[in-house]
């Protein structure tokens, strides 16, 4: 003789981690910070820089399309040799952190108009900007 059983579950049931998003950001820093695992290498004036893809095509409408138009595996290059690698490293910065960390000179030689047009040529346009963190470091 068989016993049958009937477990009742709720249509829906959600357990969080209050931290989930943030400890994945820290992570991704940390990878970011190591060069750990990163598939991308962005061709700079005068540096070659790394990243992850994922993580600049989530942010960015510009790196998305160049993902979505050369989706070969393997380590990908992005030729970014009109931009200068100080000004990707900031926009870096802001991708991984959501932090515009500026050089003091951007306060003081008025670079921040040439800075923000770098920045919406790479797709982060004043909207993703806004409310952001703006820290010039010495």
């Amino acid at each position: 003789m068989f016993l049958f059983f009937r477990i009742y579950c709720p249509l829906k049931s959600e357990m969080s981690t209050p931290n989930h998003f943030s400890e994945i950001a820290a992570s991704l820093l940390e990878f970011f910070e190591k060069e750990f695992l990163c598939d991308t290498v962005l061709i700079t004036r005068s540096k070659q820089l790394k990243a992850h893809s994922i993580l600049l095509a989530a942010v960015s409408p510009v790196f998305r399309t160049a993902f979505e138009e050369n989706s070969c595996p393997g380590l990908q290059y992005i030729d970014l040799s009109s931009f200068e690698s100080e000004t990707v490293e900031i926009a870096l910065n802001f991708i991984y952190t959501g932090k515009l960390l500026l050089p003091v000179q951007y306060a003081h030689v008025g670079k921040l108009p040439q800075l923000f047009a770098t920045l919406k040529d790479l797709g982060l346009e004043a909207q993703r900007l806004h409310g952001c963190e703006i820290r010039f470091l010495r």
